[in-house]
């Protein structure tokens, strides 16, 4: 990852350079508050995991294609 592009409440978004595909990358990284409980957290995960599946499934000049998730 080459630098921070973004960050909000609960992830960091970096910009990066898929090696495999000689093509640029933004990664998401979720962030874990001290003050979320393990079960907030699952959920939490749960939600951002949704919210990959949901947006692999776009199609848009103006929206991310979504290469991979994992937690």
């Amino acid at each position: 990852m080459d630098s921070r592009v973004a960050e909000g409440g609960f992830g960091v978004v970096y910009r990066g350079y898929h090696l495999g595909l000689a093509a640029p990358i933004a990664v998401k990284i979720l962030k874990r508050p001290s003050s979320v409980d393990a079960d907030a957290w699952a959920d939490l995960v749960a939600q951002f995991l949704d919210e990959a599946k949901t947006i692999a499934r776009l199609r848009h000049p103006a929206v991310v294609n979504v290469m991979d998730r994992r937690c």
